[in-house]
């Protein structure tokens, strides 16, 4: 877990709000695009048969 974030559901803190906003934002940039994820787990499926 991020230092500084809560294991709240509601975040009614603009500070909080902020933060996980700024942890979704960095999430989805280190995310693969759907073509990418595709590849990546076709070659680890591959990799496990062999």
């Amino acid at each position: 877990m991020r230092p500084g974030t809560i294991a709240s559901v509601y975040l009614e803190s603009v500070d909080d709000v902020e933060n996980y906003k700024e942890v979704f934002d960095d999430l989805s940039a280190r995310a693969l695009d759907p073509s990418e994820t595709r590849i990546q787990i076709t070659q680890i499926i591959k990799e496990l048969q062999q």
